[in-house]
């Protein structure tokens, strides 16, 4: 196993294989590498140029990880609507893997829903902002 497979103190990290881990705090992307690329390709298809995505993306980045449970629990989320809306943010089921390893010691079993709910925002990420990318062009 490579460097991503292995903590700073040394010990083994299995579940490392399927994507970047470091910290809560850190960079991760547990399931695809695809899906901030993805996401980041329709954004672009949806905004255009570059002026407008310097806009655009810290509003969509603080706004998702508000929904998705990166800023605060999503436990203490009382609205029923915004629990809704957070199903459809990847970074909700990125947290609910990183959580399940970090709290419950989850294995492949129990991490393969978030995981494939990733990969398929990262297909379908990709796909919509390829096509209105090559539309533009």
């Amino acid at each position: 196993m490579g460097e991503l497979g292995r903590r700073v103190d040394g010990a083994a990290r299995p579940w490392a294989a399927a994507g970047r881990f470091a910290t809560p705090q850190g960079d991760f992307d547990i399931g695809t590498g695809a899906d901030p690329e993805g996401a980041g390709l329709l954004l672009a298809g949806i905004v255009g140029n570059a002026q407008r995505m310097n806009v655009v993306v810290p509003i969509v980045c603080v706004s998702s990880a508000m929904l998705g449970g990166a800023q605060w629990p999503l436990e203490i989320v009382s609205s029923k609507a915004l629990l809704a809306v957070a199903n459809f943010v990847p970074i909700r089921h990125a947290m609910d893997a990183l959580k399940g390893i970090a709290y419950y010691d989850y294995g492949w079993n129990e991490l393969l829903w978030p995981l494939a709910v990733l990969v398929l925002f990262g297909v379908v990420f990709m796909g919509v902002g390829l096509r209105l990318v090559e539309r533009r062009g």
